[in-house]
C-alpha cells in the first residue's frame, strides 16, 4: 500500500472557479491488479472516544481484499469500530481495481476494471450503494 499525496496544494473538487485555470494534474501509473481507494475527510477525521483520528493507511496496511467491495465494506466497518458506531461527518468512498484487459487488446476503457462505491451519512444511515 502507498498513500498518495498531491505534488502541490489545490482547491477541493467543485471550487475551481475560485482560482485561476487550469488547475494542476498529477499522473500516476495504475498497474494491473492494483486498487485505487479514494475517500473524503469523513474517513480521516473520524475520531475515537479519546479524540484520535482514524488513519486509513495505518489500519489497512498489509491487508488484502478479494475485490473493491470487500475493501469498502472492511473500511466502513473499521471506521465504525474506531468511532464506536458514531461519526460526525459523512463519508464518500470509491474503490477501483484495474483488471486485465479483455477483447481486442486495444482497450476502450469499458473492460479494464471493477468500480464500487458507497456513501455514508453522519446521521447513522446505512451504506448506500447506487
Amino acid at each position: 500500500m502507498r498513500a498518495l499525496e498531491p505534488e502541490a496544494a489545490a482547491l477541493p473538487v467543485g471550487m475551481g472557479e475560485l482560482a485561476g485555470w487550469p488547475d494542476r494534474v498529477m499522473e500516476l501509473g495504475f498497474e494491473e491488479g492494483e486498487t485505487l481507494l479514494l475517500f473524503t475527510d469523513g474517513v480521516t477525521e473520524a475520531r475515537d472516544r479519546n479524540g484520535e483520528f482514524y488513519d486509513p493507511a495505518k489500519q489497512l496496511r498489509g491487508r488484502r481484499f478479494a475485490d473493491p467491495q470487500e475493501l469498502l465494506d472492511a473500511l466502513v466497518a473499521d471506521v465504525e469500530r474506531h468511532t464506536d458506531g458514531g461519526t460526525s461527518d459523512d463519508m464518500a468512498l470509491l474503490a477501483v481495481r484495474r483488471t486485465p484487459a479483455r477483447g481486442n487488446g486495444r482497450g476502450n476503457g469499458r473492460d479494464g476494471g471493477d468500480a464500487h462505491r458507497t456513501g455514508l451519512t453522519g446521521d447513522g444511515d446505512a451504506p448506500h450503494r447506487p
